[in-house]
């Protein structure tokens, strides 16, 4: 008979203790035969050369093994911020999430944050707090979370050297605290009813309301355990296997809409790369079986994609088989096209991963002219690991430009492009994709005549340039009369335009907004041609440049900022100093303020370290591309001076 299998991402902040909890499990069910450590360097989990070296969790590895009646599919996550997509990936596939908390510690703003992202996922969730055989251990840290659906599920709990087998409240003839009875009784109408009027409450009515309300995320029960001794290990094994979903209920599933289907469908949660394994792509079944040898379509790219290899996940270690069946983990290999967040079927399309947009950016250079194609098939290769960092040459400011979440991940990249490709990425401030616009409308004529010899060329255009609303693009308006130029050679004027609006004349940016009317013009039976008319369109229009007023436009992006109330001030006061708009501010409870702002981008750069250092790590931020706006005079001074000096340099 097969085990019931329970898949749940395991999240928490930086250096809770997350991977060693998974270990302890695992060591405790005997799927290992000795309890792997992290800063020992002997984890089963974090075994990338990268992770011993930082000592520290970097990237989602599923651990799978057996404990008792269930199949754990555990998916461990790196604490760290800038790897938060893996975390968003693990919760996206999941059916329950375990938030692991430190009690020396205590409840910071980043826990907070990870309940209300799990939720977010409609996940039932647990808090595990670890790490109780600490002298320092606060066994009531977890009421810091300020909400009442976080309750305690254990008794007697005691810290440091005291630290024994925690007691299940939830057991019969156990006498419930208020607080939680409370909580219970809102699940069942009848025990509402009854506990309103005095009435006894069946004990398995009680147990059967606490579950749906953990199922429904309305309930988060606290346990408690030590991962170094085991101690409270089991326990939380056993209440995990009653309370979370398995692939019958798969949350997973049901967000697909296919539980319950024989329709072969998977998800891609994650790529890794794995020495001499090449490529390994992390999935998880929403529905039907997979069978080696399939072929599915991915329906994204819509290409082909067969399974020649199959292989069960364990701790440490994959196995070969040859199917898998629905809410099962399953490592697959040389797959051609597809990425973290695709789906893999028949034709079904599970939903999208929401994975969050990057909030940091850097350009990235090789340390030689003869690398510069190495170090950039190097992290490109990398980053097929994360879809949601981009990377690429950015036409407007000329440079190699990373888009990722802070400076440990773009360090990670950097050294991994170094160790497992032998190529040194140079990372420095990006230039600022500035646009130029005209803010008064002018007329101008321009002749193009050439003769040397044979044929000739002739062209002559006169332009009507007006700006545009902000984000109005480009018109070109055909506006002759009588054809004096033929309609062949208007699409010629066009293009010389296009050209000069590529480059402009203040800082050498992309010219935007405005309109560019062709109203007159002469042409020359013989020597009028297509280039006459493009060079005529481009000499115009650098004459237009001379003659009006023209100014330099900054992006601006819409940003959200999530602070402990009490740094609000400070924060704000930052923003400001930054030529930041305040849009306003929103309460979302547990002592956390939301600040919407609008700031320019170049007064955003390396802003996590900022926010870091303000909050002192209580802080998180996102961002997003809004508008287009003027540089104010003084920017614009200091931009077209550092222009001018780049230009003689």
């Amino acid at each position: 008979m097969s085990k019931e299998t329970k898949t749940i991402a395991v999240i928490g902040n930086l250096g809770v203790g997350k991977t060693l909890l998974v270990e302890s499990m695992a060591f405790k069910s005997g799927a290992v035969t000795r309890l792997g450590e992290l800063q020992k360097g002997t984890s089963k989990i974090a075994v990338h050369q990268e992770e011993k070296d930082r000592k520290m969790s970097l990237f989602l590895c599923p651990a799978c093994f057996d404990f008792g009646n269930y199949r754990f599919q555990m998916i461990d996550t790196p604490g760290s911020n800038d790897f938060r997509c893996d975390r968003t990936a693990a919760l996206s596939v999941a059916d329950a999430a375990l938030l692991v908390i430190d009690p020396t510690i205590g409840v910071d703003m980043a826990s907070k944050r990870l309940l209300s992202e799990a939720q977010s996922f409609k996940l039932p969730v647990m808090v595990v707090v670890s790490r109780m055989d600490n002298s320092n251990a606060n066994a009531d840290c977890w009421k810091d979370f300020g909400v009442d659906s976080v309750v305690p599920f254990q008794t007697n709990i005691n810290t440091g050297n005291d630290f024994d087998e925690p007691t299940e409240l939830l057991a019969e003839g156990s006498d419930l605290p208020e607080s939680l009875l409370e909580k219970v009784v809102e699940q069942d109408e009848e025990l509402m009813e009854a506990y309103f009027e005095g009435n006894e409450l069946p004990f398995g009515k009680l147990k059967q309301a606490f579950a749906n309300g953990v199922l429904n995320s309305e309930i988060v029960p606290v346990l408690f355990c030590s991962s170094v001794s085991q101690k409270g290990t089991e326990s939380l094994a056993n209440t995990i296997g009653n309370l979370f979903p398995g692939p019958k209920n798969s949350i997973f599933s049901k967000r697909s809409g296919l539980l319950g289907k024989n329709e072969p469908a998977l998800q891609i949660f994650k790529t890794r790369h794995e020495g001499k394994m090449g490529e390994v792509q992390y999935a998880r079944v929403a529905s039907g079986t997979i069978k080696k040898g399939d072929t599915l379509k991915n329906s994204r790219t819509g290409d082909n994609e067969r399974l020649t290899q199959l292989y069960k996940v364990n701790i440490g270690d994959r196995e070969g088989i040859d199917s898998i069946e629905a809410g099962d983990i399953v490592a697959l290999v040389k797959l051609k096209s597809t990425l973290g967040g695709d789906t893999l079927g028949k034709g079904a399309k599970l939903n999208d991963i929401p994975f969050p947009k990057p909030t940091s950016w850097e350009a990235i250079d090789s340390e030689t002219e003869k690398d510069a194609t190495k170090v950039s098939d190097a992290i490109k290769t990398l980053l097929r690991e994360d879809p949601a960092v981009t990377y690429g040459y950015k036409s407007e400011t000329h440079q190699n430009v990373i888009e990722c979440f802070g400076e440990i991940q773009l360090s990670v990249l950097s050294s991994r492009a170094q160790n497992e490709f032998g190529v040194k990425a140079i990372a420095s401030a990006p230039k600022i994709p500035f646009k130029e616009t005209f803010t008064s409308s002018g007329n101008a004529t321009y002749r193009h005549k050439k003769q040397s010899g044979g044929s000739g060329q002739f062209g002559e255009c006169a332009l009507r340039i007006k700006p545009l609303l902000r984000d109005g693009g480009f018109e070109f308006v055909d506006s002759i009369v009588g054809g004096k130029i033929p309609k062949k050679f208007i699409g010629s004027v066009e293009k010389g335009v296009s050209q000069g609006m590529e480059k402009g004349s203040l800082i050498g940016a992309q010219v935007v907004d405005i309109e560019v009317s062709v109203f007159d013009g002469k042409t020359h039976d013989v020597d009028s041609n297509d280039i006459s008319f493009q060079i005529a369109g481009l000499q115009c229009f650098r004459l237009l440049e001379n003659q009006c007023q023209k100014i330099i436009l900054e992006p601006i992006y819409k940003v959200n900022i999530t602070i402990p109330d009490n740094l609000m001030g400070e924060i704000i006061g930052d923003l400001n100093a930054r030529r930041g708009k305040i849009l306003g501010q929103d309460a979302t409870g547990q002592g956390l303020t939301t600040i919407k702002a609008e700031v320019p981008l170049m007064e955003m750069y390396k802003y996590d370290n900022s926010l870091r250092s303000i909050a002192k790590g209580d802080g998180f931020f996102d961002m997003e591309f809004h508008t287009y706006e003027p540089l104010p005079a003084d920017q614009t001074k200091k931009i077209v001076a550092a222009h001018e000096t780049e230009k003689k340099a």
